[in-house]
């Protein structure tokens, strides 16, 4: 005899998965809020360590209450047994396999389509540290991660799926707009925490240091949208860019701006224009670019030295991502030594892969 709990049961993975593929339309706060509500007294009931992130996250802090189609959870246990048991208290479907391409494993409820993301440690591409365990906070909503990793986790996330892209700027430039106390030096730590790929699936792994300086243009023109004014929009973006320059010293970063440099001789006051950076962060940059001599002012204008740059960024720490570390040290576990063929298999830069190697004790062959 044919077993009912069976068809039930791929009858249901198969609405799953057409819901994934259509993407279904966001709901309104007064429906998703309650249901997060009811997710979250499962795993409170449970003792499961927690942190609201993405939209939940931007309502919890006060900064921002928006429609949403998913509630993002990370939690310190294990996501399986997390969404297995939030399933089974809720009557809602554990759908772990329907998004192969993500780490999170997913429970929907259909009567509201309404689906709870669950991450285990991570923040999309950004790793849930200890550090960043001791910063969540308690709020009416419940424990969401602090402001800083809102940003952090968001800069890790746009252009990773062409859909989302519009929501991940809105939110970052709402932290800005309502941040006036971030800890720029944490934020920073966090930029060379995390990572992404230049495309969601293919593609070399950065640091979102990488990111962070070309993007810029996208958050302006996001911040002119809430600010509602141009002026507004660029103070709040250069003293964020500024704060996080000062803090960050990363090949990556500094590699964009000098690479602007490079192409067009300019003056000081169009490099800070340029890259929302503050008369301060603008002359410390400049200071230390001369001192190596990748650059020169002379008449108010910057000429650029292409082989002083190269030596200067050779120099500069340049942190591997997590990824990459974990990639390089499996290759070179296997016996891999050669730099070309382990930064092609490991999908990061050759000199990822010198670091990481230096670091474990292992000699290349050149």
């Amino acid at each position: 005899m044919d077993d009912p709990v069976h068809y039930r049961k791929l009858y249901r993975e198969k609405e799953a998965n057409k819901f994934m593929r259509t993407g279904g339309d966001k709901i309104d706060s007064t429906v998703w809020i309650p249901k997060l509500n009811q997710g979250l007294a499962v795993l409170n009931e449970n003792k499961i360590r927690y942190a609201l992130f993405g939209a939940p996250a931007m309502a919890a802090h006060d900064i921002l209450v928006r429609p949403t189609k998913d509630v993002d959870v990370v939690v310190e246990t294990d996501k399986n047994q997390a969404s297995e048991l939030l399933a089974k208290k809720t009557g809602w479907m554990h759908a772990h396999k329907i998004k192969p391409d993500e780490d999170a494993e997913l429970v929907i409820d259909f009567s509201t389509q309404i689906f709870f993301e669950v991450w285990e440690n991570k923040l999309y591409t950004v790793p849930m540290t200890e550090e960043a365990w001791k910063r969540v906070q308690p709020t009416a909503m419940g424990y969401a991660i602090c402001k800083e990793d809102i940003v952090a986790s968001k800069v890790g996330r746009f252009l990773q799926s062409g859909k989302r892209k519009d929501t991940d700027l809105n939110d970052i430039a709402a932290t800005l707009l309502a941040s006036k106390d971030l800890d720029y030096g944490y934020l920073a730590n966090r930029l060379v925490e995390g990572e992404r790929r230049e495309k969601l699936e293919t593609g070399t792994v950065w640091n979102l240091t990488w990111y962070f300086i070309r993007e810029l243009p996208n958050y302006f023109e996001e911040l002119k949208k809430l600010a509602k004014g141009e002026q507004k929009a660029r103070s709040t973006l250069t003293d964020f860019v500024s704060n996080i320059l000062s803090r960050l010293t990363a090949k990556e970063a500094e590699h964009r701006i000098l690479d602007y440099c490079r192409k067009k001789t300019s003056t000081q006051p169009e490099l800070q224009h340029e890259f929302f950076i503050n008369d301060a962060t603008a002359k410390l940059l400049l200071r230390k670019w001369e001192d190596a001599g990748a650059v020169q002012l002379k008449e108010g204008k910057i000429h650029f030295n292409s082989k002083k740059a190269k030596e200067y960024e050779s120099k500069m720490p340049g942190e591997p991502t997590r990824f990459a570390k974990e990639r390089v040290l499996k290759f070179l576990k296997l016996g891999y030594r050669n730099p070309d063929t382990l930064a092609s298999l490991s999908e990061c830069s050759k000199a990822y892969v010198y670091a990481i190697a230096k670091k474990a004790g292992i000699k290349l062959k050149e």
